[in-house]
C-alpha cells in the first residue's frame, strides 16, 4: 500500500469507527477493516441492507400513496402485512400459474418497480 492509499484507508477507518460507535455500538468492539479500500467486514450487512431497502420502499410509497383509493391502499396493506396474496396474484385453479392482478400492476408502475412478472 502506498502512502497515499495508506492515508486514505486512515481516513476510511476513522470514518467507519464513528459510525460504528454512534449508530452500531454492539458493534463497535468487534469491527474488523479489510486494507482494501472498498470491502469492509460488516456482521451486520444484511440488516444494514435491510434498512436501505425499507427506505427506499417507504419513500417510493409515501411519494405515490395519492395515486391509489383507499380501497387499493387496503388491498396492498393486506397484502404485504396479512400475505393476502390473491390481492396480488391470481389463478383460475392450483394447477395453473399465478398472473398478476391489475392492482399488481398498477402498484409496480407507480412505484417504478421492475416487474418481474
Amino acid at each position: 500500500m502506498s502512502e497515499v492509499e495508506r492515508a486514505d484507508y486512515e481516513r476510511n477507518k476513522e470514518r467507519w469507527d464513528k459510525n460504528f460507535e454512534r449508530h452500531f455500538p454492539e458493534l463497535y468492539k468487534v469491527r474488523k477493516y479489510n486494507p482494501v479500500m472498498h470491502k469492509y467486514d460488516e456482521p451486520h450487512y444484511e440488516r444494514n441492507m435491510q434498512d436501505i431497502r425499507s427506505s427506499i420502499f417507504t419513500s417510493k410509497w409515501v411519494n405515490s400513496i395519492e395515486k391509489f383509493t383507499n380501497e387499493e391502499v387496503q388491498k396492498i396493506h393486506e397484502f404485504f402485512l396479512y400475505d393476502a396474496t390473491s390481492n396480488f396474484f391470481e389463478r383460475e385453479t392450483s394447477e395453473d400459474e399465478y398472473k398478476p392482478t391489475p392492482l399488481y400492476q398498477k402498484f409496480m408502475k407507480e412505484l417504478n418497480f421492475p416487474d418481474i412478472c
